[in-house]
């Protein structure tokens, strides 16, 4: 029942999550032996003039034990694994505390009854039990002062892999009772919001695009101008797509990349090396000949297997 050290993370938006790590094994200690009646308290005390002091104590032996509060939020709960305890409550008011206490009493007494015969109702102390239970000499006793000024991204985020640790332990789910599931559930919830805001937004890194023109190169011919731009690329040919109906006849390449292959109303270039940002030129032959907005399509080659497209080809 010897606490190590507390840490304790908490805003006004938030509300408090504190884990207390002890020289022992807490969950296998409490609750047996001499320790039969000893208990461990969550104390928020207020700052001057603020609101009344709040918390929540655990009882009791095994891996669950009983919780009792005394806060306005329903939303709270506490968790044993060997020698850490996490006490979390959610909700506001964060920031009229002034220290946040960790404290083991030796003999718990005059805890409150259940007010419901529903097992998982977190039973409410009551300003008079709680002041009395308050002031019971502790074993021991751990303070921390309260920083109101909220939770920085590296905190938030560790409070996540915390509370998801938890969550992911097929021990909890056997163990903590439904409410303190639910609750420690909304909790997390609440902090991936939190979380969600203040993380660097995920950016898409921009895409290549391809732009091409026809235009007539007398009767049965047309010429056509293109670029591809965005990211730095290298492209090892390029390929065009006319529509059905056309076939190609004859054709001059890229002076980038001068080999041809030929199908139908296909050609794809090759055997040289574009750039992002380089112009090119194609001049195609078709039978029939081409027609005033033949259009088509182009694609980019990167390598042997990345294919950028298809991006539509305008004119003649």
């Amino acid at each position: 029942m010897t606490i190590a050290s507390i840490d304790v993370k908490g805003s006004d938006n938030l509300g408090v999550f504190v884990t207390a790590t002890f020289r022992g094994n807490f969950a296998k200690t409490i609750g047996t032996g001499n320790l039969k009646h000893a208990a461990a308290a969550l104390v928020l005390v207020p700052k001057p003039g603020k609101a009344l002091s709040a918390g929540l104590v655990t009882i009791g032996a095994g891996p669950v034990g009983k919780l009792y509060r005394e806060t306005k939020s329903t939303d709270v709960g506490a968790a044993r694994n060997g020698n850490k305890l996490v006490f979390f409550i959610l909700g506001p008011g964060y920031a009229n505390v002034q220290s946040v206490e960790v404290e083991t009493i030796q003999s718990a007494t005059g805890l409150p009854r259940a007010t419901s015969a529903v097992s998982q109702d977190i039973p409410n102390f009551g300003p008079r039990l709680w002041d009395k239970f308050i002031s019971l000499h502790p074993i021991d006793h751990h303070v921390q002062t309260a920083d109101p000024s909220g939770l920085s991204c590296p905190e938030l985020k560790n409070m996540l892999a915390s509370i998801d640790e938890d969550l992911a332990d097929p021990g909890f789910h056997v163990t903590v009772e439904p409410d303190v599931k639910a609750a420690l559930s909304k909790f997390r919830d609440t902090v991936q919001g939190l979380y969600d805001k203040c993380a660097p937004p995920v950016t898409t890194p921009p895409a290549v695009v391809g732009t091409f023109a026809w235009s007539f190169f007398g009767s049965n011919e047309v010429a056509g101008t293109g670029v591809f731009t965005g990211p730095a690329e290298t492209f090892s040919g390029v390929r065009i797509v006319l529509p059905s109906s056309f076939v190609i006849t004859n054709h001059i390449c890229p002076s980038q990349l001068p080999s041809a292959a030929i199908s139908g109303n296909t050609i794809a270039c090759g055997g040289g090396i574009l750039t992002t940002g380089q112009s090119f030129t194609l001049n195609l032959q078709t039978s029939p000949f081409p027609t005033a907005g033949m259009g088509g399509q182009i694609f980019g080659v990167e390598g042997n297997s990345t294919v950028d497209g298809p991006f539509t080809i305008t004119g003649p």
